[in-house]
């Protein structure tokens, strides 16, 4: 049963969250000196966005929500990436920002 959790829990603990910003841009083969901008959410929270808007990362360890989908999607990125620690286990709720996603024409949707 641990293995089950520790394969749940995939980052350290001690990941900063530029850590996994940096995790999440070479997971999507986009180099590390792509430009981009840590901005903060009217809804809370923080993205990080890269430039044109290539990507937008959510890597804040509080929970996301529906709110902060719409802004984040409002920014209209070509991918969109959520760490999973974010959904706290609401499989409904991913759900939900995937179809978002899907309705908004985000090329891609993807939770680590």
């Amino acid at each position: 049963m641990q293995a089950v959790l520790d394969f749940a829990d995939n980052f350290s603990r001690d990941a900063s969250p530029d850590d996994l910003f940096i995790e999440i841009l070479l997971r999507s083969k986009l180099r590390l000196d792509t430009t981009y901008a840590l901005e903060n959410l009217a809804s809370g929270g923080t993205v990080y966005v890269t430039d044109h808007n290539e990507l937008v990362a959510y890597v804040d360890s509080s929970n996301i929500t529906i709110e902060q989908a719409k802004e984040i999607l409002a920014k209209s990125p070509k991918k969109f990436v959520v760490i999973d620690a974010a959904f706290n286990g609401q499989d409904d709720l991913k759900i939900n920002i995937a179809n978002m996603c899907k309705e908004s024409g985000i090329s891609e949707f993807k939770t680590i």
